[in-house]
């Protein structure tokens, strides 16, 4: 998810030198995962929807969408870059720093079947500088412990907490792409213990010539999709946006 043209520059940028994804979870109460055996990439929409019975790998996650459903995130996005000229007192180049705020509403509405779930529409609102987040799914659904996106080329697989394996999809970013993430399904998705949160965390492996970028998609249980984080850097620049929940007609029971 990126806010204007100069940081979809920055994006390809990073792809383009071959920066290399992980997929873990985090937290200070431990963590617990399981290791799948490697699939294929999911390079294209999916052309019929997972049904596996059993238990879920992580409980928690069959979220039951409605349409009125909504999560509110508070947005920032701090970025700061580089002079260009020297301050003439202490020879050093001067660094400024830009903050914008708002906030993003997603509220589900009209429903409709795609390949025999229930989609519901995302509409967005927005709020302060907000409006230049783009998301990446016009509608989603939740089936078997799984949350779905769908955009004009179809269907994708955003977190799958019946198998515990990532499928190469992000819910505030879109569909991955293989040449930046590394197949799908060679990956565990693990779980905090403490708080039950899963987190897909693409971590920064950085580069010589002093580049680099992480993101990260937080879930949690009972209420789906909660955090967001993008952390970025460069010679001359760096930032961070970040998106963080801040109220929900999602709720954990009592």
């Amino acid at each position: 998810m990126k806010q204007d043209f100069t940081r979809s520059i920055v994006s390809i940028f990073y792809v383009f030198l071959g920066l290399a994804l992980l997929i873990s979870c985090g937290g200070g109460g431990g963590s617990d995962s399981a290791t799948a055996p490697a699939t294929a990439y999911q390079t294209e929409a999916l052309t019929s929807i997972e049904t596996q019975t059993g238990d879920p790998m992580y409980a928690g996650f069959d979220l039951q969408f409605r349409q009125g459903d909504y999560w509110l995130y508070d947005w920032t996005d701090v970025y700061t870059s580089r002079g260009l000229v020297k301050d003439p007192f202490t020879g050093l180049y001067p660094w400024n720093t830009t903050t914008k705020t708002g906030t993003v509403r997603l509220t589900l509405g009209t429903p409709q079947t795609i390949l025999g779930i229930t989609f519901f529409q995302v509409i967005t609102e927005y709020t302060g500088d907000a409006q230049y987040v783009k998301l990446p799914w016009s509608s989603i659904a939740s089936f078997n412990n799984k949350i779905y996106g769908y955009r004009d080329d179809g269907v994708y697989l955003i977190f799958d907490a019946q198998n515990g394996t990532w499928k190469g999809g992000s819910f505030f970013s879109g569909a991955s792409n293989k040449d930046v993430t590394g197949p799908a399904g060679t990956f565990s998705i693990s779980r905090d213990n403490a708080t039950g949160q899963c987190s897909v965390l693409f971590p920064d492996k950085g580069i010589n010539i002093g580049v680099g970028m992480s993101m990260v998609d937080y879930f949690s249980p009972y209420i789906g999709p909660v955090k967001y984080d993008m952390n970025y850097r460069a010679d001359t620049y760096h930032g961070e946006e970040t998106l963080v929940l801040s109220g929900s007609s999602k709720n954990p029971p009592e």
